[in-house]
């Protein structure tokens, strides 16, 4: 009757965040938050025989800086077991997590590598990330596919 196994409700990517001052007495920087998280929802697994990822746009913030020349940041979380280029999901390997995906992440259209170095922030400009689920393995198995990351912000 129409039944289709899922990856589970509640997908989630999640993006954390952390500043860090370098080089200054007293700068002046705020990130405002518009969304922090990327809800992928309730996905049919059977979705990537025909498909390699499905991506969202649905986390942007703001970082506005007052007296600040130069503005970074760096992302970080565990890379994907099955390809280095994408972030793992949370809990990868335990019991009713979805096997074989991983995801990936952009910034303003940038390809962003896990725990790689730091990129170049628009300060003054909405800051867009986009994730994909990805397809990483032949094989993808049902169950939650939640993912967690750390923005690092770094300004002088």
């Amino acid at each position: 009757s129409g039944y289709s196994e899922s990856l589970g409700a509640k997908n989630l990517v999640h993006l954390t965040n952390s500043i860090s001052i370098v080089q200054r007495a007293n700068p002046s920087c705020s990130i405002q938050f518009s969304r922090t998280g990327v809800n992928f929802g309730d996905v049919p697994l059977n979705t990537f025989e025909s498909q390699n990822n499905i991506t969202k746009s649905d986390s942007s913030m703001y970082l506005l800086c007052l007296d600040v020349t130069n503005a970074y940041f760096t992302i970080s979380g565990n890379r994907s077991p099955h390809d280095s280029r994408y972030f793992a999901l949370d809990n990868q390997g335990a019991q009713g997590v979805a096997q074989g995906l991983g995801v990936g992440m952009q910034y303003n259209g940038q390809f962003l590598y896990p725990n790689s170095s730091r990129y170049k922030v628009d300060i003054g400009k909405n800051l867009l990330f986009t994730a994909s689920l990805v397809k990483v393995d032949d094989t993808v198995t049902p169950g939650k596919a939640n993912a967690s990351f750390t923005l690092t912000f770094v300004y002088e």
